[in-house]
């Protein structure tokens, strides 16, 4: 295998484009995604969820949609995608940003930092303290400023553990 190859990168289509601030994400997906945002019933998103991964497999709204109306380990497996899809392609940018920036604000990230929020919650409600806490840690680290929620739940996290190792 080449070095450096990523087999992932060949899952997803979608590109994120920098304007100097700004960030947006493009995928062959987007008609879909905008569909989805116009439509209200619950199995119209579902299909044209469906119908964006079969233009890029790795689409991280379109996971995140996928996961909102399902639950379990269906719903788990489309938070994972998403967060696969997303560190695939934003990876390289918050590389070139750099530490420290907080990207809580960019609407463009929205939906990683979603999936992050979705998962840990997933995590937390099945009882896998260390995976729930993991996914809120890798949301601090891209958006410091979610500390009110995602902090808290770590702390809770910490204390359940600590709580739990120091039985008795």
């Amino acid at each position: 295998m080449t070095e450096g190859f990523d087999p992932i990168s060949l899952l997803t289509t979608s590109k994120v484009v920098r304007d100097g601030t700004d960030f947006r994400v493009v995928s062959p997906a987007d008609p879909f995604l905008e569909k989805i945002e116009r439509t209200t019933r619950i199995r119209d998103k579902m299909i044209l969820a469906a119908l964006a991964l079969r233009h890029d497999p790795l689409n991280v709204a379109a996971h995140l949609e996928m996961s909102i109306y399902i639950d379990g380990l269906d719903a788990e497996y489309h938070m994972r995608a998403a967060i696969t899809g997303g560190e695939t392609i934003w990876g390289p940018v918050i590389e070139e940003v750099g530490p420290g920036f907080d990207w809580e604000n960019v609407e463009a990230i929205e939906p990683l930092l979603d999936a992050y929020r979705f998962l840990g919650d997933e995590l937390l409600e099945q009882g896998d303290l260390e995976g729930a806490r993991n996914a809120f840690s890798r949301l601090l680290d891209l958006a410091p400023s979610d500390r009110r929620r995602a902090g808290r739940e770590i702390e809770k996290i910490d204390e359940a553990i600590s709580h739990y190792t120091h039985r008795p």
